[in-house]
């Protein structure tokens, strides 16, 4: 598979990742590995915030959809 933003500027350049969110195959350059706060619900508690943080791989274009201001967090 190859890289979805270098194919559409004419490149071609080995994907290395997909994008969690959309599925396009990502190069080193194109790729944006995101650190997600993993919670547990506690029965007639607030949500806890786990200390291990796992990683999400996504293209730039969903990264900047899912933080935008009022989206709520990536998850």
């Amino acid at each position: 598979m190859n890289c979805f933003v270098c194919s559409r500027t004419g490149l071609t350049e080995a994907a290395i990742a997909n994008c969690t969110n959309c599925g396009s195959g990502l190069c080193p350059d194109h790729l944006n590995e995101v650190e997600i706060t993993i919670t547990k619900t506690v029965p007639l508690g607030p949500e806890q915030a786990l200390p291990l943080k796992a990683r999400r791989m996504l293209c730039e274009k969903c990264e900047a959809a899912l933080s935008q201001k009022g989206a709520g967090r990536i998850q």
